[in-house]
């Protein structure tokens, strides 16, 4: 893995090319895992309060690279999550992310590279079921994860709530790496987009037609890339973050790779993600 440098400068398809490396057909599959009822306030800072939103549970496997990746491995099962995190509504496919990649011909054990945008629950279940990938996080992730402050246990299942983080049994398989922009293989990348938790990262994936964001919950949808002109905003704040100044930076990272093309950001959480089966199609 090697440093990309800073990612803001990347403005044209020939310098991501030259970035990342020789072009080959990459494209990404969304995999819909289910979906939780939230506060749509979650998803836009103040906006929503009190609607429902059905948030979307997905993660996304990339084809055609030099590995076989998984970016997230996917949320727990339907009776662990209504005995924890009932509050999110959670509507669970039976198995998971393991099922959704078969459905599309990849076998759990055929994943070389588990990239993880964090380590909340809804993202980073089953680790445990893909033993032959190697595990891609960030330091200040793990770290975070270990010891959160206590508003954040169940996020991470801690320890204080009698529970065991499910993370734990598969960190011997765990590469930390820096909250630094860096090459993952040719054509994909992780970059910093902090704030949602202090050690999220989004994976960058060159196509043929440009660069795709997959950026965990940086971005709750693809809504919070526009703004409002008559309040000086060039986005709308997310609505679920720890730190306001990371999360607007990170924001304006992702748009500024995607040159504001709002649909080529793929988050975890948003309907719009599944509107086509692969990107590019």
């Amino acid at each position: 893995m090697t440093r990309c440098g800073h990612w803001q400068k990347a403005a044209s398809s020939e310098t991501w090319k030259r970035r990342l490396g020789k072009m080959s057909r990459l494209t990404i599959n969304p995999l819909d895992l289910g979906d939780a009822v939230v506060d749509q306030s979650m998803s836009m800072e103040k906006k929503g309060i009190g609607v429902p939103w059905k948030a979307k549970l997905l993660c996304y496997y990339i084809e055609g690279a030099e590995k076989k990746i998984l970016v997230d491995s996917g949320v727990s099962d339907q009776e662990h999550a209504d005995r924890w995190h009932a509050e999110t509504n959670c509507r669970i496919n039976p198995g998971q992310s393991m099922v959704a990649l078969e459905k599309i011909g990849v076998k759990p054990e055929e994943i070389d590279l588990i990239l993880l945008t964090h380590l909340h629950w809804d993202h980073a279940y089953n680790l445990d079921k893909y033993k032959n990938a190697e595990i891609c996080v960030a330091k200040e992730e793990l770290a975070y994860a270990l010891m959160p402050l206590p508003p954040h246990y169940f996020y991470y299942e801690h320890w204080n709530i009698g529970l065991t983080p499910w993370f734990t049994k598969s960190i011997q398989r765990m590469k930390t790496i820096d909250l630094v922009s860096q090459k993952i293989v040719d054509q994909v990348a992780m970059i910093p987009t902090p704030g949602h938790t202090p050690g999220s990262m989004s994976v960058v994936v060159e196509t043929e037609n440009g660069p795709y964001v997959i950026c965990g919950d940086a971005v709750m949808t693809q809504e919070n890339l526009t703004g409002n002109p008559a309040r000086h905003t060039a986005y709308t704040m997310t609505g679920n973050f720890m730190d306001y100044q990371a999360t607007w930076r990170s924001i304006a990272l992702i748009s500024e790779i995607v040159k504001a093309d709002k649909t080529r950001v793929l988050a975890t959480h948003d309907p719009a993600a599944l509107s086509k089966l692969r990107y590019p199609d």
